[in-house]
């Protein structure tokens, strides 16, 4: 193995109605249990499901998406008190075994990635009510994630820093590792849907 890869061992186990996920890697130790709607992954593989999908398990983040032949997560562990502090973990599972476990059984995957694609977060006790919000507005907790893949390129960061920023009344992000910083604002549109019926549409931007 490379000493340019980072394993992940993957533990998926049936749940009543979730699947229990929890990944082992030598930097960041066993990882809490993160129980994910079976309906998820089932949606994915009938390709019901538009795109990814983004799931919370308390304070824990994780998106959902099927490429190909694996089912792609990527995790954002976030614990601690006073100062948040967090992890992110990219993995695949292969299809294979997402059928098992939704059959009832567990299984066991051991992931190689990148070791750049680690990345740390640091949540301010400024920011813990505004991410405690976010967390509990579905729409707002996909937009942030959908911002932070998008906009961010997280992965490449050693540690963000998120804090409250009093000039935009929103979020705002620096790196400790490059001159990389600005707000976060969050923009809230009305749409027609579908359904001819309005939805509230909402998107996070940065604000330099």
């Amino acid at each position: 193995m490379s000493i340019f890869q980072q394993p992940i061992l993957v533990k998926l186990s049936d749940s009543g109605n979730f699947v229990m996920l929890q990944t082992y890697d030598p930097q960041n130790g066993r990882s809490e249990r993160f129980y994910l709607s079976k309906r998820t992954l089932v949606d994915q593989l009938d390709h019901t499901a538009e795109g990814v999908t983004i799931e919370s398990d308390l304070q824990n983040f994780c998106s959902v998406a099927l490429v190909d032949t694996d089912m792609t997560f990527v995790v954002y562990w976030l614990h601690g008190s006073g100062d948040v502090q967090g992890y992110k973990q990219s993995f695949s599972v292969p299809v294979s075994k997402i059928t098992q476990v939704l059959s009832g059984d567990s299984v066991k995957h051991l992931h190689v990635q990148d070791c750049s694609s680690k990345a740390r977060l640091s949540f301010r006790p400024s920011a813990h009510e505004a991410i405690a919000g976010i967390a509990k507005d579905k729409l707002k907790r996909h937009a942030f994630c959908r911002f932070f893949r998008n906009n961010l390129n997280y992965g490449q960061r050693e540690k963000l820093v998120i804090e409250r920023d009093t000039w935009v009344k929103g979020l705002y992000f620096w790196s400790s590792e490059t001159p990389f910083e600005g707000g976060i604002v969050l923009h809230e549109t009305t749409v027609m849907g579908k359904d001819k019926r309005p939805h509230r549409k909402l998107v996070y931007s940065v604000h330099t």
